[in-house]
């Protein structure tokens, strides 16, 4: 039976597991892994992975492994992108976020609830822009970043790969790779062994 589009997946934290949900009338969740699209007809792949560094790698496979597969783009109606906005595979605008002129979202990337994304501003592949935050003009964030509910990144800022800023924090300077911050304004947060992502 052919698979309708859009099918979704999920993965857990060790990356054993994924959910793939098929939406029809109903839905219908099947337990698999990176082989389960192999035996079914599918059409598109959409993600709904929280983590961004997770969702990059499980992009980068399914995308390695599947070229056919469309990863089609998913904006919500209410969602404004402005002109000249660039849209890499897989990227999801949601409910009321603003992408102004010349954004490039990256590969995979995602602007959740009400964020707002100034002019000129990169968000790289896999990164995850949460409800409510605001990245000024001219901002770089690298791949697979992580910007906390409510955070502000003033203008021109560059954020490195893999680093994360926390929920309410101002950044008004450059964020190192793998770096996390918090904070007003935000300063680099000494991270235990066990807070580190594997």
């Amino acid at each position: 039976m052919r698979a309708s589009w859009p099918t979704c997946f999920a993965c857990s934290r060790n990356f054993r597991y994924w959910v793939f949900s098929l939406i029809r009338g109903g839905n219908t969740t099947v337990l698999g892994d990176f082989s389960w699209p192999a035996a079914h007809d599918v059409d598109a792949f959409a993600m709904g992975i929280g983590d961004p560094i997770a969702k990059f790698r499980v992009g980068q496979e399914l995308a390695r492994r599947y070229p056919q597969v469309e990863w089609p783009l998913v904006v919500h109606p209410t969602a404004y992108v402005g002109n000249g906005v660039k849209l890499g595979k897989g990227a999801v605008v949601c409910v009321r976020a603003v992408a102004t002129v010349g954004v490039q979202l990256g590969d995979f990337s995602q602007l959740n609830f009400g964020c707002t994304v100034g002019h000129e501003s990169v968000i790289g592949a896999g990164s995850l822009v949460n409800p409510g935050a605001n990245i000024s003009g001219g901002v770089i964030l690298g791949r697979s970043v992580m910007v906390g509910t409510g955070a502000q990144i003033l203008q021109y800022v560059k954020v490195g790969d893999e680093a994360q800023i926390g929920a309410g924090a101002v950044v008004t300077r450059e964020v190192p790779p793998g770096a996390t911050v918090v904070g007003v304004p935000a300063t680099q947060k000494a991270l235990s062994t066990s807070d580190r992502r594997l």
